[in-house]
C-alpha cells in the first residue's frame, strides 16, 4: 500500500537504453513517481523514448562543448545529480505529453474546462523539463557568465 492507502499497483518495468552518455530510463520509473497512470503502459514507452531523443538532442551542442572529456554523465563532478536532473527533464517532458494524449482520449465530452486544466497540467510539466535542464546545465560548473 502507499501513503494514501491505495494498493500498490504491480507495474511491467520497460527499461529504455539511451546512447550511453546519458543514463537509461524506465517506465516503472516515471508511472510510480510521476503519478502516469499504468494503463498507458505502451504509450509511456512510446512518449519515453521521444523525450529522451528530444532532450538528448537539446542537450547535444552543450554536450559536445563541455562534456566532450568523459563518456558518461556520472563520470562528471556530481555526475549522480547531473543524472537525476536529467531524468526530471526526461520524465517531465514525457508526462506532459501524456497528459494531452491522453485528455484527448478519456475527456472527450467532459468539456472545455477540463481541458484548459490539463494544457496547465501540461505547462507545469513543460517547465519543470525546461527547469531542470537549466539546473543540469548550471550544474556542471560549465556555465559562466561575462561582462561586455
Amino acid at each position: 500500500m502507499d501513503l494514501s492507502g491505495m494498493p500498490k499497483v504491480e507495474v511491467e518495468d520497460n527499461s529504455i537504453t539511451n546512447n550511453g552518455f546519458y543514463p537509461d530510463l524506465s517506465t516503472a520509473e516515471l508511472i510510480s513517481d510521476y503519478g502516469v497512470s499504468p494503463e498507458y503502459q505502451q504509450a509511456s514507452i512510446n512518449q519515453l523514448t521521444l523525450a529522451m531523443h528530444q532532450i538528448n538532442r537539446e542537450l547535444s551542442a552543450f554536450a559536445e562543448l563541455h562534456w566532450h572529456s568523459v563518456s558518461r554523465l556520472k563520470d562528471l563532478p556530481y555526475g549522480e545529480t547531473l543524472s537525476l536532473f536529467y531524468k526530471k527533464a526526461v520524465y517531465s517532458l514525457a508526462k506532459a505529453t501524456l497528459l494531452v494524449s491522453r485528455l484527448g482520449e478519456s475527456h472527450r465530452d467532459k468539456g472545455a474546462a477540463q481541458q484548459v486544466q490539463a494544457v496547465d497540467n501540461e505547462q507545469f510539466w513543460r517547465i519543470e523539463c525546461k527547469s531542470a535542464m537549466q539546473y543540469l546545465m548550471a550544474e556542471s560548473g560549465y556555465l559562466s557568465v561575462s561582462l561586455l
